[in-house]
């Protein structure tokens, strides 16, 4: 589960990074050339989630590299589909139905990321605990 996990987190991350630096650093009419969506909103709007875009990102790899809170992967996943499914609507109202795709596997990548790191990771926490608790029953173990 956990190289299943890491392959996840690192495929979105990288999509996440490059795309969010192309939003954040291309300039705006190059971007409106390459995206149709760019063109339709201010440059103000782009940048920000490109900002968001490569946060995103971050938060998929960092927490886990550093082991500072892991939880954040999680949390992040979970931020990155509801901006998957924000993207998809705004690719669905403007009928680009070749862009979602790559919103339909972030997203799906994303939730099986929240899955693992969130409530996977919790359940098999709780697991061991149990398991040593019944080897040593006065013997309490931090997780």
């Amino acid at each position: 589960m956990k190289a299943l996990l890491w392959t996840l987190q690192i495929t979105v991350a990288v999509i996440l990074l490059i795309s969010g630096y192309t939003k954040l650093f291309l300039p705006h009419e190059q971007l409106a050339d390459t995206s149709e969506w760019t063109g339709a909103y201010t440059e103000v709007f782009v940048r920000y989630i490109g900002m968001i875009d490569i946060l995103g990102g971050l938060g998929l790899i960092l927490p886990g590299l550093l082991g500072i809170y892991p939880r954040i992967t999680g949390y992040t996943a979970v931020g990155v589909a509801l901006l998957m499914v924000a993207a998809m609507v705004l690719h669905i109202d403007r009928y680009e139905f070749g862009a979602i795709w790559v919103n339909i596997f972030i997203l799906i990548a994303s939730i099986v990321i929240a899955y693992g790191r969130l409530w996977h990771a919790a359940t098999t926490a709780r697991r061991r605990q149990d398991t040593l608790e019944k080897r040593e029953p006065n013997k309490k173990i931090t997780i």
